[in-house]
């Protein structure tokens, strides 16, 4: 074994190394002198329903997505919100969960019935990890900014609008377009097919590496 990281952009250098919030800029020696990223953050999704998806106002909808942690850490709790985070709803955990707590290096899928905010108009649904060390996500991305925008494991957030029964009417009478076929259903590879969706996770919007946090 190598007694120091090998040179090169990737493990000496920026790529992978996090700074503080406040740092914009950053020394040759600073860099040198900062820790390589080894292991990801808890961190967790919304696959179900997708942003701007229009749901009953004060109905229960079925909020489903994935959850993981890095260095092997297990899932033992998602929290989801669907009213914007004033009240939380526990996740059942589905396939993944069965893995060990200290050695889960597969995705653990989660489903949740929550209800929808009372009142009509723009909400969103939240949901946030907590690991087997108890690590779990912040709700902002305020205090882990970094240069490189990396580790970015704040709350996940769906903006979806809550209507009522007169907004369905309105909505319905309208002329539809035709609906696109359905991509063939995404399942998690390893452990199967517990979580299944007719869409594919929408792709990110930002460079895969480097970049600041989007908002």
């Amino acid at each position: 074994l190598a007694e120091e990281d090998a040179p090169g952009m990737w493990n000496r250098g920026l790529a992978y190394k996090v700074f503080g919030p406040s740092v914009t800029s950053v020394t040759e020696e600073e860099i040198a002198a900062t820790p390589t990223m080894q292991e990801m953050p808890v961190q967790s999704m919304i696959a179900e329903p997708r942003p701007n998806a229009k749901l009953d106002a004060g109905s229960p909808v079925d909020v489903r997505g994935v959850a993981w942690s890095g260095g092997g850490r297990g899932i033992v709790r998602v929290d989801v919100s669907a009213d914007g985070g004033a009240s939380w709803h526990k996740a059942t955990l589905a396939e993944g969960s069965e893995q060990p707590p200290d050695r889960a290096w597969a995705w653990t899928f989660w489903e949740a019935e929550v209800p929808v905010a009372e009142a009509e108009g723009a909400t969103t649904i939240i949901c946030k990890a907590t690991d087997a060390a108890h690590n779990s996500q912040p709700e902002s991305v305020a205090g882990i900014w970094n240069l490189r925008g990396l580790n970015n494991n704040s709350w996940h957030r769906v903006p979806v609008v809550a209507i009522g029964d007169g907004d369905d009417d309105e909505a319905a009478s309208e002329p539809q377009a035709a609906a696109a076929p359905a991509p063939p259903a995404r399942s998690n590879s390893r452990y199967g097919g517990a979580f299944e969706s007719s869409e594919p996770p929408a792709p990110p919007s930002e460079p895969r590496y480097g970049g600041a946090f989007r908002k």
